[in-house]
């Protein structure tokens, strides 16, 4: 196994490292995770998953090997990590944060029914109903449980079986670049522009908008910032410098 810090106040499982990460006291896919003042995130991951340049994405070359495989279950076993990384369902590291000295900043993370069957456990413990030899077998059957939920082992890889909630895509303009809400309240302020400075005819406005609207909103794309926009968010200014460069390059163009 690699193991890495990661550096910065926020580990960026999507955009960073590519990978999928999930939270494993919920089972919920997260694209990225904060990492307090004080605290380290890392990260271990199998030695044959690398960085292909041309597509900026972690793969998997081959199979993950025995060794790997081993430490990776018996981890979730004896000190279940933070997050489980996957990619397209497959097994291939995990993270912890941790604070400086070493110790783990969160208890493992198991998911709620874990969780209340540990909690029951102990209890039965601390109230003398179980001994302490019956404690520790037991406690190892219902890990051993919540691996088995979680992963399966198959030739080479660990499959991800665990019905996992998916993260919720936010739209990036600088990757995306509008969405459809801005796309049609840029055609509207558009067509109310071109209708009131420059055609008095409602339907030569409507046509000249249709026209140029790939194009305004290409150059919007390209020039301007609306990256903390809501879905249904313009700048009507930038909207009226994108059509007037898209029709200067109109009149201007020759063949």
């Amino acid at each position: 196994m690699k193991r890495f810090r990661l550096h910065g106040r926020t580990a960026n499982w999507k955009n960073g490292l590519r990978m999928s990460a999930i939270n494993l006291s919920t089972l919920a896919e997260v694209e990225s995770s904060p990492i307090p003042t004080d605290t380290r995130m890392y990260v271990s991951v199998a030695n044959n998953v690398y960085h292909v340049d041309d597509t900026r994405r972690e793969i998997i070359k081959g199979e993950i090997s025995d060794m790997d495989k081993k430490a990776i279950l018996n981890t979730l076993k004896e000190n279940t990590p933070d997050f489980l990384l996957t990619l397209e369902n497959k097994v291939v590291g995990y993270a912890m944060l941790q604070y400086r000295n070493g110790n783990r900043v969160n208890e493992p993370a198991f998911d709620t029914q874990t969780q209340t069957l540990l909690k029951c456990l102990r209890s039965n413990l601390e109230h003398g109903l179980i001994g302490l030899v019956e404690f520790k077998e037991t406690k190892d059957e219902i890990i051993s449980d919540f691996v088995a939920r979680v992963v399966k082992p198959i030739d080479g890889a660990i499959l991800l079986v665990a019905e996992v909630t998916p993260v919720e895509t936010k739209h990036s303009f600088s990757k995306d670049g509008l969405t459809d809400e801005q796309k049609d309240a840029v055609y509207d302020k558009m067509r109310d522009i071109l209708f009131k400075e420059i055609f008095p005819d409602w339907q030569e406005a409507t046509e000249a908008a249709n026209s140029m609207w790939d194009a305004v909103v290409e150059d919007i794309a390209e020039t301007a910032d609306w990256e903390s926009y809501e879905k249904d968010e313009i700048n009507e200014q930038d909207v009226r410098i994108a059509l007037r460069r898209t029709m200067l390059a109109r009149i201007t163009a020759t063949d």
